[in-house]
């Protein structure tokens, strides 16, 4: 998960991190909090799509996530 103060999104460092993140440490899957619309958003739109949704985080809490990996090229 990315996290940004909300003062910075909108001014493309996310973009940035996110693209940094993929091409050098090979990012693939990342995971975002279902409700978040923006964030989901934020990652489809750079690659990603959606591979599952669970309804409780990795700790058992009630806040569903969404499991989003990156597309392959062919």
């Amino acid at each position: 998960m990315l996290f940004l103060d909300p003062n910075f999104i909108g001014k493309r460092y996310g973009s940035r991190i996110l693209t940094w993140l993929v091409d050098n440490e090979g990012i693939n899957r990342i995971d975002v909090n279902t409700q978040n619309e923006q964030a989901k958003k934020f990652y489809l739109n750079h690659g990603f799509e959606i591979k599952s949704e669970d309804a409780v985080d990795g700790f058992g809490k009630p806040y569903p996530i969404t499991h989003l990996v990156k597309k392959t090229k062919y």
